[in-house]
């Protein structure tokens, strides 16, 4: 947690490439398709295409790998590579996984240099250069991965050096550094300037779930010193009618308390959420997305009191894409029911089949009724997530959703409902989305605050499919990404 009170400064990270130098690009993968400066090799279907801001890529049994590849051409210089990705499925339940491996490449006149991370979790550093010499820099190293971890590799190359330092990192952990030094024989030398690659690698020829990985960031560019900008006052105070107006500077994937106390005697970070009285509590405000958050007409209680804006991580209160379950396997703390009649929620690979989904919204697996085929008539189907805690502000829920019933005003619909933790009741008359029907065809993303009621409340979110008795069926109710975050 980082706590901000006057001043702070923000360091931001400049990449370019100077001119002759090899080609820098930034890739965040959000198109349509992918860009036509890779070259797609290896089986066309193992190419899963742009989801989500991820490209996805597998590899079959009996395949040479699959992979996408970048020219690079110019002058060697100074550079940073660096990609972020996810593995999902890769590590299953443990090893030896999908029997995969993950290779990131980069290659120049003077040889190639690749990372590879196994289905076993383990990382290496090989190396090959134009001398002759070849071998791992750096041996497997159990780095600790599970799979849904997001992974940052980054290779930072001094030209003045001659030297480089490799980097890890798992999540929002510290990074670590992976290598710092020279190469398989001391030398570096020109590893960048012809191309750079992924590839997805089955390395076994049994018939184990292939491994999925999903590339979110590349990044190729040279570094230049983190520049701090002189910045506004990240808090600052002024009267709003009857009430104050807080402004702060905010960052993306961050969460405010607004804090407060009567006396300087404790530190800041140990007061408590203003509450005026009208809202419970100022905590888990997220970031605005500009640049800058606003609280507007706060109450005043007291006099003197002080205040303070305490910076968080972003934390989703629940997150769920079901890649690393197997078939079948409901995530931990979920629960399905159903009435009997031959409908339940699973989760799986949708098959394509009738008028199912051909593939999840992202990934591989999602949740759905009766996956593989149509829903029963006379169904009653529930599929209820872990318990988590809604925050005195409020939470929203998002979700990607595929729904396919018998046409409208017939009584097959999907339906989402806030239960409390306590009694498995609904908190709330009505339901968060009532009368889920029709036929999408397609995956849709949905986003939806949760009921005033659930504010501060330990509850579970039920979704719930309910078909009538007549023979007319069809695939019913798909759910995929399912994510609940504060605010609202």
């Amino acid at each position: 947690m980082k706590l901000s009170l006057k001043n702070i400064l923000l360091p931001a990270l400049l990449v370019t490439a100077s001119e002759g130098a090899y080609e820098a690009f930034t890739d965040n993968f959000d198109g349509p398709s992918l860009d036509e400066a890779y070259r797609q090799e290896g089986l066309q279907d193992a190419h899963l295409g742009i989801t989500d801001g991820a490209y996805f890529l597998t590899d079959e049994r009996d395949g040479q790998g699959t992979k996408i590849t970048r020219s690079t051409g110019g002058e060697i210089d100074s550079f940073r590579n660096e990609i972020e990705f996810v593995m999902e499925p890769f590590r299953l339940l443990g090893n030896p996984g999908t029997q995969s491996d993950f290779k990131w490449k980069m290659f120049g006149p003077d040889g190639f240099m690749e990372l590879v991370l196994n289905s076993f979790g383990k990382l290496r550093l090989y190396h090959n250069d134009s001398e002759g010499s070849s071998g791992n820099i750096t041996e497997n190293s159990d780095i600790g991965i599970v799979d849904g971890d997001r992974i940052k590799l980054i290779v930072d190359y001094d030209i003045d050096t001659d030297k480089m330092e490799v980097t890890y990192q798992i999540n929002d952990d510290d990074p670590v550094v992976f290598h710092s030094g020279g190469g398989i024989s001391g030398r570096v030398g020109d590893l960048i300037t012809n191309f750079v690659q992924v590839e997805m690698f089955k390395w076994n020829n049994s018939e184990v779930t292939k491994g999925v990985v999903a590339v979110n960031y590349w990044n190729l560019g040279a570094i230049q010193e983190p520049e701090a900008p002189a910045g506004p006052l990240v808090l600052s105070i002024g009267p709003d009618g009857d009430g104050l107006e807080f402004t702060w500077r905010s960052q993306e994937g961050k969460v405010y308390d607004l804090v407060s106390s009567t006396t300087l005697e404790t530190s800041p970070a140990t007061w408590a959420p203003y509450n005026d009285g009208v809202n419970s509590s100022y905590e888990n405000i997220a970031a605005s997305g500009s640049g800058t958050n606003t609280l507007s007409k706060v109450g005043i209680l007291g006099s003197p009191r002080l205040f303070a804006i305490v910076e968080k991580e972003f934390q989703p209160l629940l997150i769920e894409n079901f890649d690393s379950l197997g078939n079948l396997s409901l995530p931990a703390g979920w629960e399905a029911s159903d009435n009997g009649e031959g409908s339940q929620w699973q989760v799986g690979t949708p098959s394509g089949v009738n008028t199912e989904p051909s593939a999840a919204a992202s990934g591989v697996t999602c949740a759905g009724i009766n996956i593989g085929g149509d829903y029963t008539p006379s169904a009653d189907a529930s599929l209820t997530t872990s318990v988590f805690t809604v925050p005195a502000s409020g939470a929203t829920l998002s979700y990607s959703q595929y729904i396919d019933t018998d046409f409208p005003p017939q009584a097959d619909v999907g339906s989402i409902v806030v239960l409390s933790a306590a009694t498995n009741l609904p908190l709330v008359d009505g339901d968060v989305a009532l009368n889920i029907e029709g036929t999408s065809q397609e995956w849709t993303k949905e986003s939806l605050p949760l009921p005033e009621a659930a504010n501060g409340q330990e509850v579970r979110l039920q979704f719930r499919f309910v078909s009538d008795n007549d023979a007319n069926v069809f695939a019913g109710f798909y759910v995929d990404n399912v994510s609940v975050v504060p605010g609202t």
